[in-house]
């Protein structure tokens, strides 16, 4: 990751890690509830809130959430859930500081372990991306694994947070990915 990372103790940056606790926290959360639902079409384009962005949506995902700055999906196939988060950067110097950011707040998740790719750099639509990769315990106790692409674009942190338990890993990854290839910035 390398970088400079957050400064403690400034208030703008103590904004910064409160925004992007509440993003993840919320993904985290949905794996331990039941959520009412309403459905996608089948393998649609879907644009982000601010039309920065589209990506496919598979036919066995649906809406379980959906505001300005979050969209959240289930998948009906695996169970897991995948969410794209938006927020400011405009605190930020870098991607790395988007990334310590979100990594220091996945390390205060309770059973943290960093998974195998945690920390690899990517690229997502053209542009630089990081994967914070781990797996945690959710707020019923019950162990989720989590792959959340962090990139800046255009003044915003982007999120796509993949999120699904390990046993259910095999069958949400195919879905996963398709969204994670079809990704554009508009």
């Amino acid at each position: 990751m390398g970088g400079p990372g957050l400064q403690k103790g400034t208030v703008g940056d103590m904004k910064t890690v409160r925004r992007f606790r509440v993003v993840g926290l919320v993904a985290l959360m949905l794996l331990g509830l039941l959520i009412g639902t309403m459905a996608v079409a089948a393998d649609q384009n879907y644009a982000c809130a601010d039309n920065s962005c589209t990506f496919t949506v598979p036919d066995s995902y649906s809406v379980a959430s959906n505001d300005p700055s979050q969209v959240i999906f289930s998948d009906a196939n695996s169970g897991g859930v995948f969410s794209v988060a938006t927020s400011d950067a405009s605190g930020l110097n870098s991607l790395d500081d988007a990334v310590n950011a979100i990594s220091a707040q996945a390390t205060a998740s309770d059973g943290y372990q960093a998974g195998p790719s945690n920390g690899q750099n990517l690229v997502l639509a053209g542009n630089p991306a990081t994967l914070v990769e781990y797996v945690s315990n959710n707020s019923s106790g019950i162990q989720v694994e989590t792959a959340n692409f962090i990139t800046l674009y255009q003044g915003k942190v982007y999120q796509l947070i993949f999120a699904t338990k390990p046993e259910n890993e095999d069958a949400f990854v195919t879905g996963a990915q398709n969204i994670f290839n079809s990704w554009q910035f508009t």
